[in-house]
């Protein structure tokens, strides 16, 4: 209620999505929530998710043609768009992506000057162990996940990692 009432005074027209995103910040606000995961809708760079301005991590997941009407027709153009979520002063954690989509997404964590970690290259799964930097070793038993399809598989191990970099 109160995030329509701000709007109507405003004069704005929000999208169901972006009413659900303010609400959902007013609860965590006043519950004073000490961490929320924020999944951001469609794309990064535009996203009502987007006014947050210093998460502690942001993390991307590997990028495929999707949404190409509004996104981009290629990899690399969904990448760049996906990588406006990336904020100065904050860190970032990457799944599994093809190089030219990592170069991208490198190139916009190094003009904020963040450092961004890289399924594959910094971290990884081999045999049921998480490994990533400093020694880092967990026990990650994918395969004995019921979870269809390897992007599930990496999306998983992305955020066990990323629970980790946090914590």
């Amino acid at each position: 209620v109160k995030v329509q009432q701000v709007a109507t005074q405003k004069q704005l027209e929000l999208s169901y999505f972006e009413t659900i995103t303010a609400a959902s910040f007013l609860v965590f606000a006043e519950a004073s929530v000490d961490w929320a995961v924020i999944e951001v809708g469609l794309g990064g760079r535009l996203d009502a998710t987007n006014c947050l301005s210093r998460p502690e991590l942001s993390l991307i997941t590997g990028i495929s043609l999707d949404h190409t009407q509004i996104l981009g027709s290629t990899v690399e153009a969904i990448a760049e768009e996906k990588s406006g979520i990336l904020k100065a002063q904050s860190r970032a954690v990457v799944g599994r992506v093809t190089a030219s989509v990592g170069a991208v997404i490198r190139r916009r964590a190094e003009e904020l000057q963040i450092p961004c970690l890289f399924y594959g290259t910094d971290f990884q799964v081999l045999e049921n162990e998480l490994r990533g930097p400093d020694g880092l070793s967990i026990e990650l038993p994918l395969a004995a996940l019921a979870l269809n399809g390897d992007y599930q598989r990496d999306n998983l191990a992305l955020s066990a990692f990323a629970a980790v970099r946090v914590g």
